[in-house]
């Protein structure tokens, strides 16, 4: 077995992606490749993670809007809030405390 640093791939033939390591159409671990890249110890950490049972694309999501799109103006919002809420935050903190006793 020739297994690279941290017991990832050790050449470029080796899979990349976790979703090499995964039989789609079963959706269960290809336990052989599995054993052929890495460490027995590691490939039993990996067999204990449950594979998604429902197959659906990924997204990327922006939660500061209600669609989930990201725009300049909302990442503006965003910025912009968050450091009135540190300031406001460390203003009142700072007004409740006395500056000598």
């Amino acid at each position: 077995m020739n297994i690279g640093i941290l017991g990832g791939p050790a050449n470029r033939e080796e899979p990349k992606l976790v979703a090499d390591y995964i039989f789609p159409k079963e959706n269960t671990w290809n336990v052989a490749l599995l054993h052929q890249t890495f460490l027995p110890q590691v490939v039993d950490e990996i067999l204990t993670i449950k594979l998604w049972t429902i197959t659906t694309e990924d997204k990327l999501c922006w939660t500061a809007t209600h669609d989930g799109n990201y725009a300049v103006k909302s990442g503006y919002h965003y910025i912009t809030q968050s450091a009135s809420c540190k300031v406001h935050s460390q203003a009142s903190s700072s007004s409740n405390t006395p500056s000598k006793i």
